[in-house]
Formats: C-alpha cells, sequence, structure tokens
C-alpha cells in the first residue's frame, strides 16, 4: 500500500494524472495537474524555522533569502 503522505509518492501520482489528462486532451486537467505540481514544488523548496520563542523564519530556496 502506498503512504499517501509521503511527498515523493504524492508527486508520482500527480505526474501519472497529468499523464492521463493529456491522453484525454483535457487541457483544464493538465493546466490543474500543472500548478498543483508546481505548488508542491515550491513547497518542497520552503522551510519553516522555529527558534526558540522568536518568530518563525520562512527560508525560501527559490527567492534565496529569509522572511
Amino acid at each position: 500500500m502506498k503512504n499517501f503522505k509521503d511527498k515523493k509518492v504524492q508527486k508520482e501520482i500527480m505526474l501519472e494524472y497529468l499523464q492521463i489528462m493529456i491522453a484525454r486532451e483535457d487541457w483544464h486537467g493538465v493546466a490543474d495537474a500543472a500548478m498543483d505540481l508546481r505548488d508542491m514544488e515550491a513547497e518542497a523548496r520552503s522551510y519553516v524555522v522555529s527558534i526558540g520563542n522568536q518568530p518563525k523564519l520562512e527560508i525560501r530556496a527559490d527567492h534565496g533569502g529569509i522572511k
């Protein structure tokens, strides 16, 4: 049984779904799947760090900075 909480499994499933939408020529489905994959990639590059009582810092690799 697949672990659907695993980010790698989720990405594999979304890529399969994308291929289904392409085969069906469902261009709205292709766009939706592509946007979901983009969001998953962005999430994978973002990390939230909490240090003691300090506010959380968001480190975004795609922007190269800290907020």
